[in-house]
């Protein structure tokens, strides 16, 4: 990592790409997306997490189209299609660790697509992921959040980060990409459906 140089993108803490950090403490990792649009154009962000076994083998997403994947180990909060000022809208995908770190999974993949403009038209736009010990809990909450990234640049799709639920630890990528489409095959992750990542 990274496949392509650009500028860094923005993040909570100065982690260098290809580097990892310890996953949060909580039973429930939560990937957040949110973003605000700017006035007068209705903007569609979209957050997907794709799951791999050890050799990288494709085994399913949880997005928008699959709100649920692996009994409930995964699961989507929906999707938001606009996100006017001031509030925006807000994406999470909560991950029950233990139960993943119990199952086939061993890698989880985040990425984030923009449908209709780059991130840099953005009013704002980041991702991240936080720390839960119920998955009920708000949206947000300051003191929960391990990392975050700003989503910047003329790119249409990023994959901030990726998760080793064997060793516990997350990938941090901050790679962007250009946007080919979404898969919509079950049998094809959302990495491939991108290009130059």
């Amino acid at each position: 990592m990274p496949f392509s140089e650009r500028t860094a993108a923005r993040s909570l803490l100065a982690v260098p790409r290809g580097s990892s950090i310890p996953l949060p403490s909580g039973r429930v990792v939560r990937l957040f997306l949110h973003w605000a649009q700017p006035d007068r154009i209705r903007v569609d962000l979209d957050l997907s997490v794709s799951f791999y076994d050890a050799a990288w083998e494709f085994l399913g997403a949880c997005d928008y189209t699959n709100l649920r994947f692996l009994e409930h180990k995964a699961i989507h909060s929906g999707d938001f299609t606009s996100a006017p000022r001031p509030d925006g809208a807000s994406e999470f995908v909560d991950l029950d660790i233990a139960r993943l770190f119990a199952s086939d999974v061993r890698y989880a993949v985040m990425v984030v697509f923009a449908y209709n403009i780059p991130f840099e038209r953005l009013r704002r736009g980041f991702a991240g992921l936080m720390g839960r010990d119920e998955p009920e809990a708000a949206v947000f909450d300051a003191r929960t959040v391990k990392q975050r990234i700003d989503l910047q640049g003329r790119s249409r799709v990023c994959a901030p980060m990726a998760i080793d639920f064997h060793e516990r630890r997350v990938l941090w990528m901050d790679v962007n990409g250009r946007y080919r489409g979404r898969a919509r095959s079950r049998k094809v992750g959302v990495l491939e459906a991108v290009g130059g990542v």
